[in-house]
């Protein structure tokens, strides 16, 4: 019953490959929409933490130390600068995104490497109503691997172990 349960309350991007642009990642996200009636608004590239000047009046604790959060945009419909990213590799604006640079924010959080990844849920996806509302969906999860959904128990090893020290 479990193995059902996290299959089905999942938005499951199927067909992801290390190749892809973000512009297919779009296509792949609207394609499992369907016909929900629900818009793809935005792809945020993932959350990741930076240094800057300690905030003192913050209710966070950790503005306060001078540690923030912030994500990139890789798409959004209604700006017109992120056009250009579709045609980007989505591996390469992931990992760009989440990596520090000399003239940008002092990120402090490992870079993101989505050839590291068989499955990925860090990805924000912002999705809207026919009024415009953003609304809450499950989580979505690009897929980098083909596998079949079956319980736990009845899965092949995913590593041989055989003759292998558990050390």
């Amino acid at each position: 019953m479990m193995a059902e349960r996290c299959r089905y309350d999942k938005i499951w991007i199927e067909g992801c490959t290390y190749e892809m642009k973000v512009g297919d990642l779009k296509a792949k996200v609207e394609a499992a929409l369907g016909t929900s009636g629900l818009e793809l608004t935005a792809i945020m590239a993932p959350k990741y933490k930076y240094k800057s000047e300690p905030d003192p009046e913050s209710e966070n604790p950790e503005e306060k130390k001078g540690i923030f959060t912030g994500a990139g945009v890789m798409y959004n419909s209604m700006m017109d600068c992120t056009q250009g990213t579709l045609l980007q590799p989505l591996v390469e604006v992931v990992l760009q995104s989440t990596s520090s640079r000399e003239d940008g924010l002092p990120i402090i959080s490992p870079p993101v490497d989505l050839r590291q990844r068989r499955l990925y849920d860090g990805l924000t996806i912002i999705l809207s109503d026919d009024d415009g509302d953003q609304v809450d969906t499950a989580a979505v999860i690009l897929k980098f691997v083909a596998f079949d959904f079956v319980p736990f128990l009845q899965r092949p090893a995913f590593i041989d172990r055989a003759g292998a020290s558990w050390l």
